[in-house]
């Protein structure tokens, strides 16, 4: 079934985004902020989705959003398709979103903006594309939920290595999303331990 991003709560949307972009969960903070930008007049999903192409994250990871004659953007398309679907995509494919994803980031008149492009790619998705994107948002979400709202997010310490962790391994069946779901438990929640107690022998 093809996703309607505009139907999802603005949450699992913009999870949605984080995972094509960033390949992990977002942090409390970092939904939190983009889900009060939501609610803002004039600011839809296609509108935050090209604003991310600006963050500092993205371009440390994408030099081609900083500067376009730096590299080509094929790269990210890869990589979008890596993100969301767990695969490349098909040659004609990739060569039609590298040409718009040009276009936009050099201003040609009539093209798809960035947010466009990306919205576009996973509201198209087909089986079993669809069915792993929406496995990831949950488990993504499920990781931004369980963690501390005041969590001091570091992208290059444990939590950052375990919101990108948590999805890597998550595909259309349910049992890699229990997987995930048992692991993110593992990482915010330390169980209590199990102490025995020995029983006389008579």
């Amino acid at each position: 079934m093809a996703i309607d991003l505009s139907t999802l709560p603005a949450r699992e949307a913009l999870t949605a985004i984080y995972i094509g972009y960033y390949d992990r969960a977002a942090d409390p903070a970092g939904l939190a902020f983009w889900e009060d930008v939501v609610g803002e007049d004039g600011f839809n999903l296609v509108s935050i989705t090209t604003l991310f192409a600006a963050a500092s994250e993205t371009q440390d990871l994408f030099p081609f959003f900083a500067d376009s004659s730096s590299t080509t953007p094929a790269a990210f398309i890869t990589s979008l398709y890596l993100n969301l679907f767990n695969r490349t995509p098909d040659d004609a494919g990739r060569d039609f979103w590298v040409d718009q994803l040009q276009n936009a980031v050099d201003g040609v008149e009539g093209a798809l903006t960035v947010g466009q492009i990306i919205t576009s790619i996973i509201e198209g998705a087909q089986a079993p594309d669809d069915a792993i994107i929406t496995n990831k948002i949950a488990v993504a979400l499920d990781w931004t939920d369980s963690a501390p709202a005041d969590l001091a997010f570091d992208l290059n310490g444990d939590s950052g290595d375990s919101a990108r962790a948590v999805i890597d391994g998550v595909d259309e069946t349910q049992a890699t999303v229990d997987a995930a779901m048992a692991a993110t438990d593992a990482f915010f929640f330390v169980a209590p331990p199990v102490v025995e107690i020995g029983r006389a022998h008579v």
